[in-house]
């Protein structure tokens, strides 16, 4: 930690040195702070995939739900569940082929619901959504960075600099959120849903909710927790829960409606004979 506040203050008095010609801006003064910009990216990316691979290590691998996620799906690629041994119910991916689940999520929710859970969490795996993020919010961060330094090397105002970065950086975060990162979670519900998971995963939602609506209400900061809440609701890259419920339910239905369709009807009788057919050579 020393040794990086002693590098940017260096460079904090680097900027504030004139050129030779008497003008703020110089080059040579661009170029160190994009060399310092990807030298701390690298330090990030290296630091989440330690701790990435630190939790693949030491969390402990789920025999049961390995097994049964892997049945749903009769894929070649063998997922594997990790239970992480937490009393916040709480399920994630962080890309490969792991997916996580607490200890605390398994004790709420029913079997199916968990089921509900891993496919939307695995889908985010299929897709890469861990990766592209990191690659958008880091090339993102790199370009608000150095156009920050910019400003500071053109104008000679570090202040100024900070708070464009500080403005660049939340738009871009709120932008990529409510664009990119909804549009994957509504995704991975779909990948749930098409798997006749639909009302299992909603009412895992509604159940994750009701304890964060308790969670709030022993806190005592009364409005200020509403206002926060609904800000972080609009920043969030999960869409709001009564909207993603409704969202689960509307496509539900519709799954359910084309299910119930004559030429559906069809296909699934055809799918029984043969199937009939096939167990009844085997007996």
């Amino acid at each position: 930690m020393n040794t990086t506040h002693n590098l940017l203050s260096e460079y904090l008095d680097y900027l504030n040195e004139e050129s030779d010609d008497g003008s703020r801006f110089n080059p040579s003064k661009f170029i160190v702070g994009g060399t310092i910009t990807t030298l701390w990216i690298i330090a990030n990316l290296t630091a989440f995939l330690f701790a990435v691979s630190e939790l693949k290590s030491k969390i402990k691998i789920s025999e049961k739900w390995t097994k049964r996620i892997n049945e749903i799906l009769d894929s070649k690629k063998e997922w594997i569940v990790h239970v992480v041994p937490d009393r916040v119910p709480n399920a994630f991916a962080i890309g490969g082929k792991h997916v996580f689940i607490t200890s605390e999520l398994e004790k709420i929710c029913t079997k199916r619901e968990i089921e509900a859970i891993l496919l939307h969490e695995i889908y985010h795996n299929k897709n890469k959504h861990v990766y592209k993020k990191l690659a958008a919010k880091y090339s993102l961060f790199y370009i608000i960075v150095t156009t920050g330094i910019a400003v500071m090397t053109t104008l000679g105002s570090f202040f100024l600099g900070c708070i464009i970065i500080f403005l660049l950086s939340q738009v871009s975060d709120l932008s990529y959120n409510r664009i990119v990162g909804r549009r994957y979670e509504i995704k991975s519900d779909e990948f749930a849903i098409q798997h006749g998971y639909g009302n299992e995963l909603a009412s895992s939602l509604i159940k994750l909710e009701k304890i964060l609506q308790q969670n709030m209400s022993k806190q005592q900061c009364g409005t200020w927790c509403k206002i926060i809440r609904t800000f972080d609701e609009q920043v969030s890259e999960h869409p709001p829960t009564k909207k993603r419920i409704k969202l689960i339910f509307s496509k539900t239905k519709t799954l359910a409606k084309a299910m119930e369709t004559r030429s559906f009807k069809v296909i699934r009788k055809f799918i029984s004979n043969i199937f009939t057919v096939f167990t009844g050579a085997q007996s």
